[in-house]
């Protein structure tokens, strides 16, 4: 499976394309004495985005459902969903998912790493100097 970003557990945003580009990143932003003992990295796949005509129905529904409560009729008789409706809940939805600055991803993979046997095979240069004090 190819795995599109890999990032330290609880990332904002995605934006490292191996592992260990992802745990170098977490560890080198980090005081020695703070590298916890393991870090966790996930993995994920760009997903296509939720199709829109599935949203407008319900954004319809919602909106309808409320107005309904508050403003209908007493015979209770539900509200005809119109074309005009559905073509301005498709165009208001069509502008949010464009606007909208987000990923859509789905995570599929958790690797969890020991941090300074991590460190010994990439980054050895890091440990210079850190013998004495308890951290290997």
């Amino acid at each position: 499976m190819h795995i599109d970003y890999w990032d330290a557990e609880g990332a904002d945003v995605l934006t490292h394309t191996d592992t260990d580009e992802a745990i170098e990143a977490c560890l080198g932003n980090m005081d020695v004495g703070d590298w916890p003992e393991t870090v966790v990295v996930e993995g994920f796949v760009i997903v296509e985005p939720l199709p829109t005509s599935r949203i407008h129905e319900k954004i319809i529904n919602v909106v309808l459902d409320d107005l309904d409560e508050h403003y209908g009729s007493a015979e209770g008789s539900a509200p005809e969903v119109t074309s005009k409706m559905r073509e301005a809940a498709n165009l208001f939805i069509q502008t949010v998912v464009s606007e909208y600055d987000g990923q859509p991803v789905e995570r599929v993979k958790t690797v969890t790493v020991n941090s300074i046997d991590w460190i010994k095979e990439n980054c050895p240069e890091w440990l210079t100097g850190t013998q004495g004090n308890g951290i290997l």
